[in-house]
C-alpha cells in the first residue's frame, strides 16, 4: 500500500512536469487503481469499519448527488469518483498500518524531496526558457515553474517550507527544502500562500511549545507592535518587495471580493446542492461579458476548467449549503484531530501542513478536486489525523487503566498483516 500511496502522490505531482496526456484522465485512471485496491482489501478483511468516517463518506455522498443539479452531469461524476476513490485509500491505507506514525515520516520526506526537485528543475527552466515559465493566463503575469499554474507552485513551496519547518530531517535538509520552497514562492508572487506560511509558522509552535501562553502573548505582541511601527513609519518598499505585494490590489484582493459578491448572488439560486461537484464555475455564466469587461480572459472562472478564487465559496457554489457543511466540517476536525496529536513524534508537520491549506484555502482554490496534488495531500492528511487521534486517545485511556479488548486487538493485528502482505 505504501508503494500505491506514494506513486499516486507522485503522479499527481509530476503529471505537469511530465506532460502527461489526457490530463484529468490520466490522473482519473490512477486513482482508479488505488481505489479499486481499496475495495479489494476491504472485502478480503471485513474487520476495518468505515462507520468510523462517516463525515468523510457523508460528503462524498453529497458530491454524487451534487451532479442531479449540475448541467455536466458526467463530468461531476468522474470528479466524485476520483475523489472517493483516493478517499478510501486512505482510510484502508491508515487503518492497515499500525506504525502510520513512523510510515508518515516517510512520506514526508518522499514527498518534501519530489517538490525540491520540482522547484530547482522549475528554477532552471526559468533561466533556461524564459517565458514558458510564466503564467501568462493571470494579470500581471506570475511565474508557474513547470507547474500548470502560479497558485499550484506557490501551494506546493509553501507545503515545501512547513513541512521542512517542523520535521525531525537532519538540519540540512531542512533548511535545503525550507529555501528552495521560499525562492519558489516569492517568485510565484503569491500572497495568500505568503500569509498561509506566516500563519503555520506561528501557531504550529504554539502547540507544540510548552510554554504555549507565553509565546502566544509574546507573539502577539510583537507582531501588533511590529504592524504598528510599519504603518506609522510610513517607510518605502524595496521595488522588488512592493511587487510581489501590490498594495494597490489588497483593498479588492485583486479583484477577487468582486467575483465573490456575484457568486454570492448565483448562490442564492441554487443554495442546497449548488451547481455540481467542481462546477460552481457555471454559475458565474450570465456574468460571462460583464466579468471579461471588468476582469479581461484571464479571469479563472472564464479557463478551460474554471474555478473560483477561494474555496470555500468554490464549496458554496459546488454543492451548496448541505455539502459545504460538511467541508467545513472535515477542514475543522483535521484541525482539531492534527492538533491533538500534535505532541506526538513526526505529528507537528502534520498540523502545520494542514493549518497552511486551511488558510490559503481562502483566497485559492486548495482543497478542491482530486486532480490537484495540494488538494488530495490535504485528505491523505485529514484522514491520517483522524486515525492517529483516535490512536492517542486509546493510548491515553490505557495509562488510566483501560485497555482495548482481546478481540479488537487481534482483529488489529489480522489488518496489519494483511496490509504488510
Amino acid at each position: 500500500m505504501y508503494a500505491i500511496l506514494i506513486f499516486v502522490l507522485l503522479a499527481l505531482l509530476f503529471k505537469t512536469p511530465l506532460r502527461l496526456p489526457g490530463d484529468f484522465y490520466t490522473v482519473l485512471l490512477v486513482e482508479g487503481v488505488a481505489g479499486l485496491y481499496a475495495v479489494y482489501f476491504l472485502l478480503r478483511h471485513r474487520g476495518v469499519t468505515l462507520t468510523r468516517y462517516w463525515l468523510f463518506l457523508a460528503y462524498l455522498g453529497i458530491l454524487w448527488l451534487s451532479a442531479l443539479s449540475s448541467a455536466d452531469e458526467a463530468w461531476v461524476f468522474a470528479q466524485a469518483m476520483a475523489l472517493t476513490s483516493v478517499v478510501i485509500f486512505f482510510i484502508v491505507f491508515g487503518e492497515g498500518h499500525p506504525d502510520l506514525q513512523a510510515v508518515q515520516r516517510r512520506v514526508f520526506l518522499v514527498f518534501a524531496a519530489a517538490i525540491a526537485l520540482t522547484g530547482v528543475a522549475s528554477v532552471i527552466y526559468l533561466k533556461v526558457f524564459g517565458i514558458a515559465a510564466i503564467d501568462t493566463s493571470v494579470q500581471p503575469w506570475r511565474y508557474k515553474g513547470l507547474f500548470s499554474s502560479s497558485a499550484d507552485i506557490a501551494a506546493a513551496s509553501g507545503l515545501l517550507m512547513v513541512s521542512s519547518a517542523f520535521s525531525s530531517w537532519p538540519l540540512l535538509l531542512r533548511l535545503s527544502g525550507g529555501a528552495i520552497g521560499f525562492l519558489n514562492l516569492w517568485l510565484s508572487g503569491s500572497r495568500n500562500a505568503l500569509a498561509a506560511v506566516v500563519v503555520s509558522m506561528i501557531v504550529t509552535p504554539l502547540l507544540c511549545s510548552k510554554r504555549r501562553w507565553l509565546m502566544l502573548w509574546a507573539g502577539s505582541f510583537a507582531s501588533l507592535a511590529g504592524l504598528y511601527l510599519v504603518l506609522a513609519a510610513d517607510l518605502p518598499l524595496p521595488p522588488a518587495v512592493a511587487r510581489n505585494l501590490r498594495f494597490e490590489s489588497l483593498e479588492t484582493m485583486s479583484g477577487r471580493t468582486d467575483l465573490w459578491s456575484l457568486g454570492f448572488e448565483q448562490f442564492l439560486e441554487r443554495p442546497w446542492l449548488g451547481y455540481g461537484f467542481t462546477r460552481g464555475a457555471d454559475a458565474y455564466a450570465p456574468f460571462h461579458a460583464r466579468i471579461l469587461q471588468q476582469v479581461g480572459d484571464t479571469s479563472p472562472v472564464l479557463g478551460r476548467h474554471p474555478v473560483v478564487d477561494g474555496g470555500y465559496i468554490q464549496s458554496l457554489l459546488d454543492v451548496g449549503v448541505i455539502g459545504s457543511v460538511f467541508y467545513i466540517a472535515i477542514i475543522l476536525a483535521a484541525i482539531y484531530n492534527a492538533a491533538r496529536i500534535s505532541g506526538t513524534p513526526n505529528a507537528p508537520p502534520i498540523f502545520a501542513c494542514i493549518l497552511f491549506l486551511a488558510v490559503a484555502n481562502f483566497a485559492e482554490t486548495i482543497i478542491f478536486s482530486a486532480i490537484k496534488i495540494q488538494s488530495v495531500f490535504f485528505w491523505y492528511l485529514a484522514l491520517v489525523s483522524s486515525r492517529l487521534s483516535r490512536a492517542s486517545g486509546v493510548t491515553v485511556s490505557a495509562s488510566a487503566g483501560s485497555a482495548e479488548s482481546r478481540g479488537t486487538a487481534s482483529k488489529r493485528k489480522r489488518i496489519v498483516i494483511a496490509a504488510q502482505e
